[in-house]
């Protein structure tokens, strides 16, 4: 992975100390782990760190030549399959080994079995390769190798059992000389059953380090560092201005960034709603689309001061969204996501509610699946006259103002319709909400029926 200059000061060997330390002790301990955090908060920056030659030696020491830290884009795989996987981690192996003073002896070997991945698609072969080329640096180098696994969230859902067990595998044939670091927005368990793939999951079931906000030391050298991108100097901030924007931003890389451009342009912090900054709104909305529909009507609960369960904010707490200060008292990271998430979810509990500003749906109090466009333009279109009969000639007429409907399959409403019922309804077989009228149309009511 390449190390990018930083602009402005570097990061100290203590930047995210908090994470770092456990994550390396992890590392060196040769255990397997899962590195959770929300969306825009910072994982990738904190992988560059992790990186970094000197970071490594710093928090490695002596065991940092014999470590081969080996990162795994997973936003690289061609498939979603085992031969994407195998192949990924061969690729992963052979640029790592670019940089390892002794693994460089062994890029012929390694460029060899990546080229075979390649040319023969073949899942078996790949996965016999990964074998092979460990054999060379666990045994022939005897190295220590850390596949670092990110953006790993769609892969661990998708790949087959058979695929991840031989991951688990290739630990167990190298126990003390594989393991896996896996780079998460969400916990594991809500990606998939555990027991779907349980030799896997229990190698870092028990190991799972969030990816909270920046310290407050951490967030000053963000600060110095996005000023100096901005061309500005440091010394035009007070220290009164510094502790705003602590506080505001709550240690939110996102939040900062846009706070900081505000206070450029305007010259001092806002003061309304956050719907009035657009770059804040946008960096709420970010971050709230990236949580999962339960975690959603948990903070907004929160937010309302609704009692809730450890159990519904544990993975929030996890995520750093939330603290618990003590036993039930519980608050946000910044009161700017607090605000944003108290206006997210409608102000009644019972039946359907669609706010037409934000493209949110909530049924029975509940955040539904977020929708596509063209399924949120079918629900705005019948929501415009509640309880009244919409042809679907109409329908194709709202979706395609421009008169392109008459090129659209007869069947097309019917087909949207069913998708947005397997999003809104308890059960979409038997809808309560979006109505049919045999051979006429559709109606939407507010209430269920």
């Amino acid at each position: 992975m390449p190390h990018p200059t930083e602009i402005g000061p570097e990061h100290l060997t203590t930047y995210r100390q908090e994470l770092a330390a456990p994550l390396f002790a992890k590392i060196q301990a040769r255990e397997s782990c899962a590195v959770i955090g929300a969306a825009s908060m910072g994982k990738s920056r904190l992988l560059q760190f992790i990186l970094r030659p000197h970071v490594r030696a710093h928090y490695l020491g002596e065991a940092e030549p014999t470590t081969l830290l080996v990162w795994v884009d997973c936003n690289r795989m061609a498939s979603f399959s085992a031969w994407g996987l195998h192949e990924l981690l061969l690729t992963g192996l052979l640029e790592a080994s670019i940089e390892h003073p002794v693994a460089r002896e062994q890029r012929a070997n390694l460029t060899q079995l990546r080229r075979e991945a390649i040319v023969e698609r073949n899942k078996l072969l790949a996965q016999r390769n990964v074998e092979l080329a460990l054999q060379i640096f666990c045994q022939e180098l005897n190295l220590q190798v850390c596949f670092i696994l990110d953006e790993f969230d769609e892969a661990y859902r998708t790949l087959s059992p058979r695929t991840l067990a031989s991951l688990r595998a290739l630990r167990d044939r190298h126990k003390y000389q594989v393991n896996y670091v896996l780079l998460l927005r969400h916990h594991p368990q809500h990606l998939r059953p555990p027991g779907d793939c349980e030799g896997f999951y229990e190698l870092f079931s028990r190991s799972l380090l969030g990816v909270h906000p920046y310290s407050a030391a951490d967030t000053r050298q963000i600060i110095e560092q996005i000023m100096a991108r901005r061309g500005q100097q440091l010394d035009r901030l007070s220290e009164t201005i510094i502790q705003q924007l602590l506080v505001t931003s709550g240690g939110h890389p996102g939040f900062l960034g846009a706070l900081l451009d505000i206070l450029i342009a305007d010259g001092k912090l806002p003061t309304g709603s956050t719907s009035a900054q657009s770059k804040l709104e946008e960096e709420c909305r970010k971050l709230w689309e990236g949580l999962r529909r339960e975690e959603r009507e948990t903070l907004h609960h929160i937010a309302q001061g609704v009692e809730t369960a450890f159990r519904q904010r544990e993975s929030l707490v996890l995520k750093g969204i939330i603290h618990e200060e003590m036993p039930g008292r519980v608050r946000f990271f910044s009161p700017l996501f607090a605000n944003y998430a108290a206006q997210q979810a409608p102000a009644v509990e019972q039946g359907l509610r669609i706010d037409l500003q934000t493209g949110a749906v909530w049924v029975d109090g509940r955040v539904m699946e977020a929708l596509t466009s063209r399924e949120f333009d079918l629900l705005a279109c019948l929501a415009a006259e509640p309880g009244k009969l919409c042809e679907s000639e109409a329908i194709l007429t709202h979706l395609y103002p421009n008169g392109d409907h008459h090129t659209v399959d007869s069947g097309y409403v019917a087909a949207l319709v069913r998708r947005v019922r397997a999003k809104i309804e308890r059960d979409p077989s038997n809808p309560q909400y979006l109505l049919n009228v045999r051979g006429r149309g559709y109606r939407l009511v507010l209430e269920a029926e």
